[in-house]
């Protein structure tokens, strides 16, 4: 009878033991801090921008090599957007069509450029001309 409780003991105690935790290492790594992320247009975004003007706006043709100089609106990528530089949105049924852009970025037309641009900082990070 003992040898069977010191079994009974022994059986008990190590299906206890089986339920205990464990500390296992953990290895940290150090913070990076927020990863700077810029969108630009892919492929199919500007599949469909360039689709969307020349289908609703089929007047809008390639500017003469004499009147480029006159309308070249001198703005640079990972450069600001001078004040002076008109600007207008993306029209709605187009802007929705594309993938949502992360908050403070828009997308704006520029002359026959289409861009996007940091609404803080008015830095333009891509663009893209209409009739490419």
């Amino acid at each position: 009878m003992k040898a069977f409780f010191s079994v009974l003991l022994l059986a008990s105690a190590s299906m206890l033991l089986s339920g205990c935790p464990t500390y296992q290492s953990v290895h940290a790594e150090s913070y990076q801090g927020p990863q700077s992320y810029h969108p630009v247009f892919s492929r199919s975004d500007r599949a469909k921008i360039r689709g969307y003007y020349l289908y609703n706006y089929p007047h809008m043709r390639k500017i003469p090599p004499g009147l480029q100089k006159k309308h070249d609106y001198r703005f640079k990528l990972k450069h600001p957007l001078h004040r002076d530089i008109y600007y207008s949105h993306l029209p709605y049924e187009i802007d929705h069509r594309l993938p949502a852009l992360p908050r403070n970025y828009i997308r704006i037309r520029i002359g026959d450029d289409i861009a996007i641009m940091n609404t803080q900082t008015r830095i333009i990070y891509d663009a893209m001309w209409i009739f490419e």
